[in-house]
């Protein structure tokens, strides 16, 4: 299972994610950059300094872990006063490939949800062409149609 959530450090935005399988974290900004570090249960246990189970780390993941420091060959993931360091991964597109799907929908989502008010939202824009009423004969849509081209 793949849990990704949207964050942002310095305006940028990022997206963090727990590959619950292979027990991995990691960061990505979608297409160039990812970090990534294998987080078993006791080095969970150790960077939080309680166990907890797994519905709880996403929990933390999603609300309470934060973005401290970014750079080409780590990134400093924080929780508190405590915090643990992701290496960037050279070869990263199998990686990428393999959230990509889930991470276009909860960029959507994200992109979605920071415009809330209905004043933000782009209205569609009214097509010039008319949509053609078949139960009016031929000849006078024509007629019409040329007298407002006129007018």
């Amino acid at each position: 299972m793949i849990s990704i959530y949207p964050m942002t450090f310095e305006n940028k935005p990022y997206f963090i994610y727990w590959l619950a399988e292979s027990e991995h974290l990691g960061i990505t900004d979608g297409g160039s950059v990812l970090y990534q570090e294998k987080l078993n249960r006791n080095r969970r246990t150790e960077f939080l300094k309680q166990e907890i189970d797994d519905e709880l780390w996403e929990k933390i993941i999603e609300k309470e872990l934060n973005l401290k420091q970014l750079s080409d060959t780590h990134v400093t993931i924080s929780r508190g006063t405590r915090s643990i360091e992701l290496k960037a991964e050279k070869d990263f597109g199998k990686v990428l490939m393999r959230v990509m799907g889930k991470l276009v929908n909860v960029y959507n989502k994200t992109k979605i949800s920071a415009s809330p008010n209905k004043e933000d939202i782009p209205k569609p824009k009214a097509s010039p062409i008319k949509k053609t009423n078949f139960a009016i004969p031929l000849k006078k849509r024509i007629l019409e149609y040329r007298d407002e081209i006129i007018d």
